[in-house]
């Protein structure tokens, strides 16, 4: 269940439960179920943002790889100059 939805379900409890809120406990108990109604919408947004985020970021690795790959080619070694590993092995 998602938060948003524990917390309505919380608020409902509160309600059938008939909590008076002009006692101390269901000013506290209205209270906290408020501060909680506003946290979960903001974990949420920010769960949001962070999946358009990952989004964005594979999208950039991709066009980066496809960038590498322009300009650096491929990693085959067929365009050795030579038969052995002496020159081509080196990363100087």
């Amino acid at each position: 269940m998602e938060l948003s939805k524990k917390v309505a379900y919380l608020k409902g409890l509160m309600e059938g439960l008939k909590i008076d809120d002009s006692t101390n406990e269901g000013k506290i108990l209205t209270i906290m179920a408020d501060i909680l109604d506003e946290m979960s919408a903001t974990v949420e947004d920010i769960a949001e943002e962070v999946d358009e985020t990952v989004e964005l970021v594979d999208t950039l690795d991709e066009d980066l790889g496809e960038i590498e790959d322009l300009i650096y080619g491929d990693d085959d070694d067929d365009d050795c100059c030579c038969d052995d590993d002496c020159c081509c092995d080196d990363d100087d």
